[in-house]
C-alpha cells in the first residue's frame, strides 16, 4: 500500500468513526426520550411532562456523545481496523514501485481490446445496484438523526405532528413492537436522495470506468 493510499484509507476510517459517534449520540438521545415519555406519562404531571422529555433528550444525547467518544460504546468498522493495524510506510517512493508481477499484469491489461458497449452496460447495472443499495442504507441511517431531532424540543411543529407511534407486528416476530413512522417530505428525501445519487453514481462508475472481470479479460485475451 502506497503512502497516498494509506492516507486515503485513514481519512475514510476517520470519517466512518466520526459518523459512528454521531449515530450513537442520536440513537441514545432518541431512546432515552422515548423511555422518559413512558415514565413521565405515569409519574409526572401534565405541566412537567415537557420538562422531563427535554431533560431526557439532552441527557441521552450528551451521554451517547461522551460514551462513544471515550470508547465506552464502541462502533467497530473494518476501515478503522485496517488503518490502525497497518503502519504508515516510511519511504513513499519505494512503496510506490511495482513488482515484476504487477508490471506484467499492467502490460497484459494494456493489450486487451476496449470494452464493448454490452460489457459497459453490464458494469453500469452492477455498480448501480451495489452503490444504490449502499446509498439507501446510508439514507436509512440519516433517518435516525431525523427522528432524534424530532423527539427533541427544537423540532418544528409540523415535523413533530408528522410522526406516528403505533404497535405493529414486525416480520419474523410474534409480539407487537412500538414503531415510529412518518410521511414528512424531508424524512422521505433523506432516504431516497442518497439512494438515487448512489444509483446514478454507480451507472457512471460502471460505464465510464474500465472495469474488467477475470473471466471476460482472460476470454478476450485468448480470442
Amino acid at each position: 500500500m502506497t503512502g497516498n493510499e494509506h492516507r486515503f484509507w485513514r481519512r475514510v476510517a476517520l470519517a466512518a468513526h466520526t459518523y459512528g459517534v454521531l449515530f450513537v449520540m442520536a440513537t441514545a438521545g432518541f431512546i432515552t426520550t422515548n423511555f422518559a415519555k413512558v415514565f413521565a406519562s405515569f409519574l409526572a404531571s401534565e405541566e412537567r411532562f415537557p420538562f422531563w422529555c427535554s431533560a431526557a433528550w439532552h441527557g441521552g444525547t450528551v451521554i451517547g456523545l461522551i460514551g462513544a467518544t471515550m470508547g465506552w460504546i464502541r462502533f467497530e468498522n473494518g476501515f478503522g481496523e485496517v488503518a490502525r493495524s497497518q503502519p504508515e510506510p516510511e519511504d513513499e517512493t519505494v512503496s510506490a514501485e511495482q513488482t515484476p508481477a504487477e508490471q506484467d499484469s499492467a502490460s497484459a491489461e494494456s493489450l486487451l481490446p476496449p470494452l464493448t458497449p454490452k460489457e459497459r452496460i453490464g458494469n453500469g447495472l452492477f455498480f448501480a445496484a451495489v452503490v444504490g443499495a449502499i446509498g439507501t442504507v446510508f439514507g436509512c441511517s440519516l433517518l435516525v438523526f431525523w427522528f432524534w431531532f424530532t423527539a427533541g424540543p427544537y423540532a418544528p411543529h409540523d415535523w413533530i405532528a408528522s410522526v406516528q407511534v403505533r404497535k405493529e407486528t414486525l416480520p419474523g416476530e410474534s409480539t407487537r413492537s412500538i414503531v415510529h413512522t412518518t410521511a414528512h417530505p424531508i424524512a422521505l428525501a433523506l432516504v431516497w436522495v442518497p439512494g438515487l445519487l448512489g444509483l446514478l453514481s454507480g451507472v457512471v462508475i460502471g460505464v465510464v470506468g474500465n472495469w474488467r472481470t477475470t473471466y471476460s479479460g482472460s476470454r478476450r485475451s485468448d480470442g
